[in-house]
């Protein structure tokens, strides 16, 4: 799949761990690790990565960035949150909609 140039495969951590709740060396080692292992397995530099649960805080995104990452996808599941992502903040927070909204989304955007 990787080697077609359709898809982009991002990061998203080892163990899937909340980063908030982590030492920074433990946070440091969930980025470093991910990425270091996807790019010997696949061959292709890793640039993206998608926070565990979309959560994302700024001692993380530091981290995101000083890990090598050019972007970040978030997420939340509270639809007043929810946002397009050209409505983001920076490229470490790109606003991504939640998988349980997302036959909601398709639908109005067929429309």
């Amino acid at each position: 799949m990787v080697q077609s140039g359709l898809i982009t495969v991002a990061s998203n951590t080892v163990n899937h761990l909340r980063l908030d709740t982590l030492s920074p060396e433990k946070v440091d080692y969930e980025l470093q690790a991910s990425k270091r292992v996807l790019e010997q397995q696949l061959g292709v530099p890793i640039q993206y990565f998608t926070y565990p649960e979309g959560d994302v805080i700024e001692s993380v995104k530091q981290k995101v960035a000083a890990a090598g990452y050019k972007a970040a996808l978030i997420m939340s599941l509270d639809a007043q949150v929810e946002r397009v992502a050209n409505k983001s903040d920076d490229l470490l927070s790109i606003m991504r909609f939640g998988q349980s909204r997302f036959e909601e989304i398709v639908g109005a955007i067929a429309h």
